[in-house]
């Protein structure tokens, strides 16, 4: 019979077979995924989309890609900006989470955060916002306007592609980040929204184990 052990060497080949046969057959689950190759693998997206827009700006702008930040902004506007704007992001998708479908991620973030330490997922939120903010709307958004930008950054955040309404609040959310940074002239504004809005729900999944409440597994 398939999958019978059988004594010996010719047993433990048709084990093997049977279980090969099983793996292959399963859909994949983040659950097998151990935790630090999760976390290697995404400091590792993020060198690489942090080293492609110091590409992008210095040599397709032809500006010191550092310079964009050097101008630290102390004006109190440029952070009510960023954290207005964050908030409103947080209230959009708490309505989506009560009103809207159960949506399913694949489990990339609850896998993510909830077994990191605060501290950690303070770095991790950070890192991610000043990343995607250099990319996106520090070389991507001059040459190809919020719209476009925002269309992409869509694109890249695959998991949210399988329903049309995650994907319809990233696309919002994007043009929303490029929009504070139109009018405030600072990456800061952008990559402070985009940190708290992180930081938030990386929260949320750490403590209650996912956006719809039920304790992480």
């Amino acid at each position: 019979m398939e999958g019978r052990e059988y004594p010996g060497i010719a047993g433990e080949t048709m084990l093997k077979r049977w279980k090969f046969r099983i793996r292959r057959d399963e859909s994949p689950n983040i659950e097998h995924i151990p935790d630090s190759l999760i976390i290697i693998n995404f400091y590792i997206t993020q060198l690489i989309i942090l080293i492609a827009a110091l590409v992008l700006i210095g040599f397709g702008q032809k500006i010191n890609p550092f310079q964009m930040l050097a101008d630290f902004p102390w004006d109190r506007s440029v952070w009510l900006w960023g954290g207005g704007f964050a908030l409103a992001a947080l209230a959009l998708n708490g309505l989506i989470v009560r009103f809207g479908p159960q949506i399913d991620d694949g489990g990339v973030n609850k896998k993510l955060f909830r077994r990191r330490p605060l501290l950690h997922i303070v770095v991790i939120c950070g890192v991610v916002a000043f990343c995607e903010e250099m990319l996106f709307r520090g070389a991507v958004q001059p040459w190809l306007g919020n719209v476009w930008t925002s269309f992409i950054f869509t694109v890249i955040h695959v998991r949210y592609l399988r329903h049309w309404l995650p994907a319809v609040t990233v696309f919002l959310v994007s043009f929303g980040l490029g929009y504070i940074y139109e009018q405030t002239g600072t990456l800061w504004t952008p990559i402070f929204a985009h940190f708290l809005i992180d930081f938030v729900l990386g929260c949320v999944l750490k403590w209650k184990g996912d956006l719809h409440g039920r304790p992480a597994a």
